[in-house]
């Protein structure tokens, strides 16, 4: 019975060994196993690897110490050994010199003998003591001559072109230079070109020997093969334009270019736009060409005139933008577009571009006048709608110096240089009343027929509707008032206007009022303005029209509040 019962649970433990899901934990239970082995196996090398380092960095020191000590010793002893020989031979110089000399006063033939066997007794010390200590020397200084020369000598690349040897560049970058001036040159007259290739080797040679890119394009278009010819090259921004046999003709034409934008001002800068370079040189027969054909490419245009047309809600910062240009050139190509700048007009975004174009800067000093600037102050002694002036305002006068750029005769751009100031403006002082007629009344406007709220403000246009509400979008601080193009558009509070003019990020013709008591208001993209800056207004009087100009889709008005210079909602402050 308990053979039987062993004989079922064995064919169970196999089934259980081969079960599926056994295989997870004896893949786990193998690689902890290997990791952990493999641990143990980098912490022992790493011990010994450690250990091996220190002995032998205490070795090394250890060698080094006693290397230090035994060249300080030998240094030594050289030292002592040749002081010591020096003062031997030094002292044993001036006996023999005392001695020779008592000789030469008794008997000069045998002093002379002397002074002989003395001579070659030196050479003799020489030769066994001091060589050991010259030769050496001598050795070190020859080797480190020979090592200077050979450091010192200039090497080139030998350029073999077309199967000839034509000379020897410093560098492959001034064989690049010849070879594109020598593509330029070697234009077939069907427009294909045909350069061979060229090799180089290392050479040892002169500075003076290298030669320059002019002189490299000269030899190699000598050895192309091709008829070449004595003549002058026009390059423009490094591009051939052609050669022609009279090159004093052409610099007199590139000089007559010039002249006729000259006027004659010594301070006036006149020059190419572009690097001109007259290049002499051999040049094959085919790129040479009559000075009349050289003008005509001259004068070929590259780029050509481009315009754009005014669309509706379009402002000069939108069109500047958009054209990738800035508003300043913009300004400076269309003169007064910041004043008028209509749907349907043609506004020029860049001229016609020459191949050779000419500019001329010229330096000018211009006088002009400074805006007086107006301050108001309440008077409440004066009624309102009463202006008094204080103070007479009267403009400053200033110079300024400015060059001026022009391409081809055509005003590009205006740079400020210095400013001086020559009077100072005389501020305006304007006394502004604010006693209240008793014939007005805050619900009866003296002019627009809508009411006033409790907060002093009224309806800023004849009907209309809300289109757009405070924030009705991402950064949209206003309301947008919506009615028929021309409706008129009153002053929601008297004031002052402090701008009546084009905005250029978006607000087309807008009105800016300061009503002197901590509030502004802003009405935006009229159509027209009733208005002028400077101007005092009264509540309800007409200050623009609806229009739809600037960034807009629909003829609207709007209207903005500022309290404290920040912008709130218009929607609390008025009502129709």
């Amino acid at each position: 019975m308990h053979n039987e019962v062993q004989q079922e649970q064995e064919p169970c433990r196999a089934r259980r060994w081969m079960d599926l899901h056994c295989i997870p934990d004896f893949l786990y239970h193998a690689c902890y196993l290997t990791g952990m082995q493999m641990l143990r196996l980098i912490k022992r090398s790493t011990r010994r690897v450690q250990g091996w380092a220190v002995r032998l960095g205490s070795l090394i020191q250890q060698r080094s110490r006693s290397v230090g000590t035994r060249l300080k010793c030998w240094f030594v002893s050289r030292k002592k050994a040749l002081s010591t020989s020096w003062c031997f031979w030094m002292d044993n110089a001036k006996r023999f010199v005392s001695h020779v000399r008592q000789r030469w006063n008794y008997d000069r033939k045998l002093a002379f003998q002397e002074m002989l066997h003395g001579t070659g007794e030196f050479f003799r010390w020489f030769h066994k003591h001091a060589l050991n200590y010259v030769l050496p020397v001598v050795g070190v200084a020859v080797l480190f001559g020979t090592v200077g020369h050979y450091m010192g000598q200039e090497y080139g690349l030998q350029v073999v072109y077309n199967g000839q040897t034509v000379g020897t560049v410093a560098d492959e970058a001034t064989y690049d230079s010849a070879l594109a001036y020598v593509e330029g040159r070697l234009v077939t007259a069907d427009g294909e070109q045909d350069v061979p290739t060229a090799t180089f080797t290392l050479k040892a040679v002169d500075e003076d020997e290298l030669l320059t890119a002019d002189a490299l394009t000269d030899q190699m278009i000598q050895a192309s093969g091709n008829v070449i010819h004595e003549a002058a090259g026009l390059y423009v921004d490094n591009e051939f334009l052609g050669a022609t046999t009279d090159g004093d003709q052409l610099l007199q034409a590139l000089e007559e270019r010039k002249a006729q934008y000259r006027t004659g001002d010594p301070q006036e800068k006149v020059e190419f736009v572009q690097n001109v370079q007259v290049k002499e040189g051999l040049y094959p027969v085919e790129s040479i060409v009559d000075l009349e054909n050289l003008e005509v490419e001259m004068d070929s245009e590259v780029a050509g005139q481009r315009t754009y047309t005014v669309e509706a809600g379009d402002a000069p910062y939108t069109i500047a933008q958009s054209q990738n240009i800035s508003l300043s050139e913009l300004e400076a190509l269309n003169p007064g577009i910041t004043e008028t700048c209509l749907p349907g007009q043609e506004v020029l975004i860049s001229q016609s571009v020459k191949r050779l174009s000419v500019k001329t800067v010229k330096y000018e000093t211009i006088t002009e006048e400074i805006a007086y600037s107006t301050e108001r102050t309440n008077d409440s002694t004066l009624s309102k709608g009463t202006e008094k002036v204080t103070v007479k305002g009267q403009n400053g006068v200033r110079e300024v110096d400015r060059a001026v750029t022009y391409v081809n005769g055509q005003r590009v751009s205006t740079e400020v240089l210095d400013t001086r100031v020559i009077q100072e403006p005389v501020t305006e002082e304007i006394s502004v009343g604010t006693k209240r007629n008793p014939t007005y009344s805050n619900s009866s406007p003296s002019y627009g027929s809508g009411t006033v709220s409790d907060a002093g403000f009224m309806w800023p246009v004849a009907g209309g509707y809300i289109s757009c509400g405070w924030y009705g979008y991402a950064g949209h601080a206003a309301i947008d008032i919506a009615a028929s193009m021309g409706t008129p558009i009153y002053a929601s509070q008297s004031g002052v206007v402090e701008r009546a003019t084009w905005g250029v990020t978006g607000e087309g013709n807008y009105v800016k009022i300061d009503h002197g008591n901590g509030y502004e208001t802003l009405y935006a993209h009229c159509s027209a303005l009733a208005v002028q800056a400077g101007q005092y207004v009264e509540q309800g009087q007409v200050i623009a029209y609806i229009g739809m100009t600037g960034w807009t889709t629909g003829p609207h008005c709007h209207f903005e509040i500022y309290r404290n210079g920040v912008k709130v909602n218009p929607a609390l402050y008025v009502h129709r």
